[in-house]
Formats: structure tokens, sequence, C-alpha cells
């Protein structure tokens, strides 16, 4: 059940950031021209932040939800893709031995 939330978790915060990103922008670049007051538009990025940060976003394997050593082109851990490969799962790959 902690698997599918923290799933769910970072699902949510990568849309967030992504729909946030260019509303960022924008308030950082009228802070740095001072039309408004800057404050004000500190407390609004603050608030954004918290809500949806580049930071909290963790890849993690598609399968088993690992957030270490992930290939991220593929989404996969090292541990299952090198499965897959074996398998002949995955298009591309291949073993060599000698």
């Amino acid at each position: 059940m902690k698997i599918k939330k923290s799933i769910i978790n970072d699902y949510l915060i990568r849309n967030q950031s992504s729909k946030n990103e260019y509303k960022l922008r924008v308030l950082k670049i009228l802070i740095r021209l001072k039309f408004v007051d800057s404050f004000h538009l500190l407390n609004i990025i603050f608030r954004i932040k918290k809500l949806s940060s580049f930071c909290k976003i963790k890849n993690k394997c598609f399968f088993t939800s690992r957030n270490k050593s992930i290939y991220s082109k593929i989404k996969l851990s090292r541990i299952k893709l090198k499965e897959y490969i074996n398998n002949g799962l995955i298009i591309g790959f291949s073993k060599y031995s000698w």
C-alpha cells in the first residue's frame, strides 16, 4: 500500500511542478525588474514551491518503485533492466559474454 501511495504522490508532484514552472519564472522576473512589491511576490513563490518543488521529485522504477540506480530513459532499475535484457524482453539490448 505504501508503494502505491508513494507512486501517486510522486506523480502529483510532477504534474504540479510542471504546471507551476511558468508561474515561478514569471514571478522571479518580476522580482528582478522590481515592478511590484517583492515581499508579496516572495510569499507567493514560497507557497508554490512548498506544494510543488522539483527537489521532491524522485525517479523510481516503474515496476519495483526502487529509487536508486534508475536508468532515466527507460524508468527501470538496474536489477529489472538486467532481468528483462536476459529474457530478451527489451529490444535493442543484448548480453555480451566472453
